[in-house]
């Protein structure tokens, strides 16, 4: 594998155009118009997530023939990063069963698009190779968890 040098600038500039940019549009749209931002918040987080789900899978797709030569101690090690991540969230989030599973789900995606985002706007392509590893492992233990979840009774 070739190394490809991504600087800091490149992906502050990456982050602050298609992150911080977007998120500040939204505060000040909540704080200019709240009953607008009210109305229009829940159908583009919907849209917003079926994109991110799509570019996911359309990453996955595009590189899986390379992802197993990042390594099985890698994904190994993603695996278990986001089973600690479940684990945390699991443990720390509280009495109410919902806000632990949401804690968990949150804590082992947390930056997966923002790492996509990135690693879509690198040159080369090893950058996207991790990120659709991790995306794999993390997949491979998250998915039974949630599946576990779904089958505890409520009052669990």
């Amino acid at each position: 594998m070739d190394t490809t040098e991504v600087t800091a600038t490149h992906v502050a500039s990456v982050i602050l155009k298609t992150f911080l940019q977007p998120l500040a549009i939204g505060m000040l749209l909540r704080w200019a118009t709240p009953a607008l931002a009210e109305w229009i918040g829940e159908p583009m987080l919907k849209i917003a997530g079926i994109v991110m789900g799509l570019c996911a899978i359309a990453a996955l797709a595009s590189s899986f023939h390379v992802v197993f030569e990042v390594g099985f101690p890698s994904l190994i090690a993603f695996g278990a990063f986001t089973l600690a991540a479940i684990i945390a969230g699991h443990l720390f989030g509280g009495p109410d069963p919902s806000d632990r599973t949401s804690l968990a789900i949150a804590c082992s995606s947390r930056h997966i698009g923002l790492a996509l985002l990135v690693a879509a706007n690198t040159p080369g392509q090893h950058a996207l190779e991790l990120v659709v590893a991790y995306l794999l492992a993390s997949a491979v233990v998250s998915i039974p968890y949630v599946l576990w979840i779904r089958k505890r009774p409520a009052s669990a």
